[in-house]
């Protein structure tokens, strides 16, 4: 199970590397904007899938994410909080086409494991949090909004460390 993770890491880490070429051939002709997620992944119009709802009924969250092949990139807002900053999310499409996408904060530590599978206009799953074991309701709608996000630029090269999950 620790392996997972770090295979997820470096699975975003191989498709940023080789999706960030591919744009830099694209982009001649227009800048583009970056999104902020995990490794630079490149906030393109129409791929960008986006969703708001709630967690067990109570907590408003909005949800947005790219898929890449199986993988999942992308952040979760709590809208219920005092500053609604933005939460990683990285995660894998599989085989019978359900997600499952872990929630990561800065320090690395998976902080909520999301399940489901998105149907026409609806997501219905469960959100499971590794510290207290609790499983909670996932009732998510789509939407058609486009998200403004901050122009970054992440060299791969400067990126290093250790990661683990405990």
């Amino acid at each position: 199970m620790k392996y997972q993770y770090l295979v997820y890491i470096l699975l975003l880490t191989i498709i940023s590397c080789n999706k960030s070429e591919k744009k830099v051939e694209a982009s001649n002709a227009v800048p583009q904007k970056s999104s902020v997620t995990l490794a630079s992944v490149k906030n393109q119009v129409g791929k960008e899938i986006y969703w708001k709802g709630f967690v067990n009924g109570k907590a408003p969250v909005f949800i947005h994410y790219q898929i890449d092949d199986n993988v999942i990139v992308g952040e979760i807002t709590y809208l219920n909080t005092k500053n609604k900053l933005p939460i990683t999310l990285l995660g894998t499409v599989e085989d019978d086409n359900s997600y499952r996408i872990l929630e990561f904060e800065k320090s690395g530590n998976v902080t909520g494991v999301i399940t489901g599978k998105p149907s026409e206009g609806t997501f219905t799953g469960s959100w499971f949090s590794p510290k207290t074991r609790k499983e909670l309701a996932l009732n998510l709608v789509k939407k058609d909004t486009a998200l403004a996000s901050k122009e970054t630029e992440t060299n791969v090269e400067n990126l290093f460390g250790r990661y683990h999950y405990q």
